[in-house]
């Protein structure tokens, strides 16, 4: 509308155009962004009308509007060959910085997978000989007791003891690495099954007022078959201090799986963990939640270490879950699916550590990595990492639907309420 009005010579002067200009501005019914564009001409226009007369207005205008298009045109140019210059100048430099900054990094980590077998050998020489000294000072200890009782019968007494001695000390020199000698089991009777097809892990801890793991066994149970459980190993960990309740609840429950060795309940002994107070408290987590996930990983590298040799696979669970229908045949076919695929661990649920899958041969090295950072992260943190290590990077494998469901709603960390559930699951797969 301004602009319309510009070629008027008719407006009475300078001053009763530029206020028309900045009413028309902010009238409501009026296009204001066409008047802030209009109004440099109108007034430049009005400026040239007032210094040479309407006759040469016209002309001046046309020739000042072409030189400022000009000037526009030379200044884009201008400023893109300035642009163009600069970005080509830079991106040598930038592409030279992150092509040093990548190979950096792939020689450092070739350097950490190459020295990373040597370490985790050299940690599990140190866990088996420890291991091994407190067996065999316990024997010494042993023997002494029985030699000091006196008597004819003393040297009768003494003839087991100093044999074990002698067992101990002969497998504490030749004893591999893979610490296979860790767990102990807890009054087992029953046989001790090897070379089954399936090992499931499940650690277990005493919580007040509440037991979730004969549900979690009765589960297992029901929905597999007589064929399926004899090449099947069932492996309960009691992670608890100086308690034997798991043993018990699991044995009175289910003397026939025990004798058979479907079921087999261990423990570790107390001597075999570190400290387990006054750990560095990263995450800002508290004193109890530091303990409670540093004793845990703990736990999982002493049963993966006992499971290596007992089966080909190994997956382990919580004791608050739930299985469904054909979950070993489900279990055995997603492994046969992804057999040309280089894996590490799949996944049977999408929740924490429930349903993780290994093979049975990368057990030992996964317990001693559990091992040498088990006051760092918690657990399923430091399967991410060591996924990464594994070249298992942003591949997970994961079966849907989930053949396992979370229903345990308290915690093993005391006042923790965990009611999480996996949405993929279905009771019928």
């Amino acid at each position: 509308h301004v602009v319309s009005r510009v070629g008027s010579a008719s407006l009475s002067s300078s001053y009763e155009y530029f206020f028309n200009c900045i009413y028309h501005c902010f009238e409501p019914s009026r296009g204001w962004q066409a008047c802030i564009r209009g109004l440099p001409l109108a007034l430049s226009r009005r400026l040239i009308l007032c210094l040479f007369g309407p006759p040469a207005a016209e002309m001046a205008t046309q020739r000042v509007m072409r030189a400022i298009g000009v000037g526009f045109v030379v200044v884009i140019f201008i400023t893109g060959l300035v642009l163009y210059n600069l970005f080509e100048r830079y991106k040598v430099q930038f592409g030279e910085r992150t092509i040093s900054d990548d190979t950096k990094t792939k020689e450092i980590e070739t350097k950490y997978l190459e020295a990373l077998p040597a370490k985790l050998e050299l940690e599990a020489a140190k866990v088996e000989l420890n291991g091994m000294k407190k067996e065999v000072a316990r024997l010494k200890s042993e023997l002494a007791r029985v030699s000091s009782g006196g008597g004819a019968a003393a040297p009768a007494a003494a003839a087991a003891p100093a044999a074990a001695l002698a067992a101990a000390a002969a497998a504490a020199a030749t004893s591999p690495a893979a610490g296979s000698l860790e767990l102990r089991a807890a009054k087992s009777t029953g046989d001790t099954r090897s070379d089954v097809e399936l090992v499931v892990g499940i650690p277990t801890v005493h919580r007040d007022g509440v037991s979730y793991i004969r549900q979690t066994i009765d589960s297992l149970l029901q929905h597999s078959s007589p064929a399926e459980q004899d090449n099947m190993l069932i492996l309960v960990f009691d992670a608890d201090f100086g308690k034997e309740e798991a043993y018990q609840e699991v044995a009175k429950a289910y003397p026939d799986q025990v004798s058979s060795g479907l079921i087999e309940v261990v423990k570790a002994p107390a001597d075999f963990y570190p400290t387990l107070k006054g750990l560095k408290r990263n995450f800002g987590d508290s004193e109890d939640r530091v303990y409670w996930r540093s004793k845990q990983n703990l736990d999982f590298a002493f049963m993966m270490g006992y499971a290596a040799p007992r089966g080909n696979y190994y997956i382990q669970i919580e004791d608050d879950v739930l299985t469904t229908d054909g979950y070993y045949k489900g279990i055995l076919d997603f492994v046969w699916e992804h057999a040309q695929k280089p894996w590490y661990m799949l996944d049977y649920s999408t929740l924490g550590f429930i349903g993780k899958l290994f093979r049975a041969s990368t057990l030992s090295d996964l317990s001693i990595f559990f091992k040498m950072f088990y006051d760092e992260q918690p657990v399923d943190w430091l399967i991410v990492k060591y996924l990464d290590i594994r070249l298992q990077t942003n591949k997970r494998y994961i079966r849907k639907p989930a053949l396992f469901q979370h229903i345990g709603k308290q915690s093993s960390l005391k006042g923790k309420v965990q009611p999480l559930t996996d949405s993929t699951f279905k009771e019928v797969n």
